[in-house]
C-alpha cells in the first residue's frame, strides 16, 4: 500500500524538480573547472549541466555520473525525467554511439544487404565474434532480415582478445576476397585460409 502512495505522489514531486533539458542552465566556467579537477580523467569539454539546478553532468566514453556544483558529491547512474519518461542519460549515450559508428567506413564492416527490389528499410550494426552461438544463430536467420528489408553490417569483436583464435579467424574473414562468403563460411564451422592484413579489427 505504501509503495503506491509512493508511485502517485513521485511524479508530482519530480515535476518540480525537472525541466526541460533544453532549458538548463548555462554552465559556470567556474564549476565545470572545480568539477574538472575533482573527478580524475574529465576535462572541462566532459563536463555539461543538466536540468537539475547545482548538478552537472560528468562524462567519461560511455560512463556517465552527476556531480554537486562545488565538486564534492558525485552520483553513478542513469538521469530520468519522470515527468515526460525521457531517458536522458540514455540519450547522451546513443549519441556517443552513433559517432563512433560514423568513424568506420564500407571498407570496416562487412554488409548482408535486401537483394532489389526488396527496398533497404533498416540499417543495423552488429559487433560479432564468430565463435559466439548466438551470433551464428542471427547470421542463419539473415536471408530473413533481408527479405524485411534489414540490411546488417558487422564489426568484428573477438570476444577472447586480440591475438586469440577468434580473432585470427576473424582477421582471415576480412583479409579474404569474397569477405562476405568467407564469414558465411567461417560461422558455419568451416576453415577459412589464414591471412593478414591492415583492418579495424
Amino acid at each position: 500500500m505504501k509503495s503506491k502512495t509512493l508511485l502517485r505522489l513521485v511524479p508530482g514531486l519530480c515535476a518540480t524538480v525537472f525541466t526541460a533539458w533544453v532549458v538548463a542552465a548555462t554552465p559556470s566556467d567556474k564549476a565545470v573547472g572545480k568539477i574538472a579537477k575533482s573527478v580524475p580523467g574529465i576535462s572541462d569539454e566532459d563536463v555539461r549541466p543538466t536540468p537539475i539546478p547545482g548538478i552537472y553532468e560528468v562524462q567519461k566514453g560511455q560512463a556517465f555520473g552527476y556531480v554537486t556544483e562545488d565538486g564534492r558529491y558525485m552520483i553513478q547512474g542513469d538521469l530520468l525525467d519522470l515527468k515526460t519518461g525521457r531517458e536522458l542519460t540514455e540519450e547522451r549515450r546513443k549519441g556517443g554511439r552513433i559517432e563512433l559508428l560514423q568513424q568506420f567506413g564500407a571498407g570496416d564492416y562487412i554488409e548482408y544487404a535486401p537483394t532489389p527490389p526488396v527496398p533497404v528499410k533498416h540499417v543495423i550494426t552488429v559487433y560479432t565474434d564468430i565463435d559466439c552461438g548466438y551470433c551464428r544463430k542471427l547470421h542463419r536467420q539473415m536471408n530473413e532480415y533481408n527479405a524485411n528489408g534489414i540490411a546488417v553490417r558487422y564489426l568484428f569483436f573477438p570476444r577472447a582478445g586480440l591475438g586469440s583464435e577468434s580473432h585470427r579467424k576473424a582477421e582471415a574473414v576480412v583479409c579474404a576476397a569474397d569477405r562476405a562468403q568467407a564469414l558465411t563460411d567461417a560461422k558455419f564451422g568451416q576453415n577459412v585460409a589464414k591471412q593478414s592484413c591492415k583492418n579495424s579489427i
